[in-house]
């Protein structure tokens, strides 16, 4: 479990880093939407091969 505290300072470096979009939508209550970025998609193909990768360690 992750607090929210740290959801959101995880989704800050995310959003900095430029791997996430954050969009918010002014209702009530406040809607806030995230979403990949072109950056994060082309990391995709690493990071299945680092997880066959790791599931091939046993």
């Amino acid at each position: 479990m992750i607090s929210n505290t740290m959801l959101a300072k995880s989704l800050k470096e995310l959003e900095n880093d430029g791997l996430i979009k954050r969009t918010e939508y002014m209702e009530v209550p406040i809607r806030v939407e995230y979403e990949i970025t072109q950056t994060a998609a082309s990391l995709k193909p690493i990071l299945l091969e680092l997880a066959k990768w790791g599931l091939s360690l046993g």
